[in-house]
């Protein structure tokens, strides 16, 4: 792969790469779930990424596997994010809390495509969801929520009400959830949260915007007055324009046949003029020398 990719001028390293199953013998919803966990464990090592790797279909895989990759890696933005900044000793210091993901306790506003995964992936990242708010009620666990028990009962039910009902930790009212003591705050549901009204009752160290401008700029002079970090929105939810990113590198249907050739014959030919120029002003001691192609080379260099 790398040789080919050398060959059309195409600037990646080339790689190639195989999970070992017979693809036969697994059903459809268990072959995406073994894509979406490899997509989770290559994300969490840095190895996908538009300047790492860029993933594209093969032998035994198609659309529908790219497509799931995609969506997970799109949602796995968030803790990506967040796992960035706690990186930063001379950060986490300032704000009180150790380095890592590891033991930290996390409340999740909103349990839908973006609360769910992001309980989900803070969890298996070694953090504690201790607290998820919905709509319909609020569920708090001091030493952590069984998020794949969750997870399933969500899957079957497609709600979370029936699971308030199983389990001894409701909290009420649901609102004051919010403001419960915690690491790391992420509302993940919709805009303007946090504001001037309520941003002195935030009790979090991180807060992690999920959601789209979840906080106000009243409301993020208030947070950064009490030494809260605040991770904004454009970077922690942009898993999703990234994935946009990827399909528009591996989407070559809006190149037009020949495109690569002409390419590389336009950039290796101006290069080549640029070089003789270089040459006889230096062999002939002479600067600003003017070198004119002739007509066909200029047909070979023209945009």
């Amino acid at each position: 792969m790398t040789f080919k990719c050398a060959v059309v001028d195409v600037p990646f390293g080339g790689s190639k790469g195989a999970v070992r199953i017979d693809p036969k013998k697994y059903s459809e919803n268990e072959i995406e779930r073994i894509t979406r966990r490899l997509t989770l464990e290559f994300s969490k090592k840095g190895f996908l990424g538009p300047g790492v790797d860029v993933p594209a279909p093969d032998m035994g895989t198609s659309a529908r596997e790219m497509a799931w990759i995609a969506d997970t890696y799109a949602m796995t933005g968030v803790r990506h994010a967040t796992s960035i900044f706690l990186k930063d000793n001379e950060l986490v210091e300032r704000i009180g809390i150790t380095p890592g993901l590891a033991g930290k306790s996390v409340i999740v506003q909103g349990y839908g495509n973006v609360g769910s995964h992001t309980a989900k992936f803070f969890h298996e990242a070694g953090a504690k969801v201790i607290g998820i708010i919905e709509y319909n009620g609020s569920i708090y666990k001091s030493d952590g929520i069984d998020i794949p028990a969750l997870e399933s009962y969500f899957s079957v039910n497609k709600q979370m009400n029936g699971f308030f009902y199983l389990v001894i930790f409701c909290y009420e009212p649901k609102e004051d959830l919010f403001y419960e003591q915690c690491d790391i705050l992420i509302p993940a549901a919709i805009e303007k949260v946090i504001t001037k009204k309520n941003a002195e009752k935030i009790k979090a160290k991180v807060v992690v915007e999920a959601a789209n401008g979840p906080t106000t700029p009243a409301g993020d002079r208030i947070l950064q007055q009490r030494n809260i970090l605040v991770i904004p929105d454009l970077f922690a939810n942009a898993g999703g324009v990234t994935v946009s990113y990827f399909e528009w590198l591996k989407n070559l249907n809006h190149v037009s046949f020949g495109r690569l050739t002409f390419k590389y014959e336009k950039e290796s030919n101006s290069l080549l003029l640029q070089s003789v120029q270089e040459s006889l002003e230096k062999g002939l001691n002479m600067k600003n020398l003017s070198i004119s192609p002739n007509e066909e080379f200029e047909k070979l260099i023209e945009v």
